[in-house]
């Protein structure tokens, strides 16, 4: 982690630096740290769909239906032939 935080400083648009820690706070289930990596490395690129995709996985994690509807609104318009899968996997998490 301390070396995504030195890339971040040396590069504050280092997506990968901020993709990189949005996947390791989701391994140690820090939800809120995720979401705000992940947001960081989509706010440089909005086209990036590997962060969206983790955004969605987080927020079916927790309870923010619209976080999470607008993540997968964000991935349809990225891939519209992933949207079925992804309401699939919204609807499983749902249920669980």
């Amino acid at each position: 982690m301390l070396s995504y935080r030195e890339a971040l400083r040396v590069n504050p648009d280092c997506i990968r630096a901020w993709y990189n820690i949005g996947v390791t706070y989701y391994g140690l289930k820090g939800q809120t740290g995720v979401s705000e990596a992940l947001k960081e490395a989509e706010g440089i690129n909005p086209e990036i769909a590997v962060a969206w995709h983790n955004l969605f996985l987080n927020y079916t994690r927790g309870d923010d239906e619209i976080a999470t509807m607008e993540a997968v609104r964000n991935l349809g318009r990225q891939n519209p032939a992933d949207l079925d899968k992804l309401f699939n996997i919204l609807l499983s998490r749902l249920d669980a």
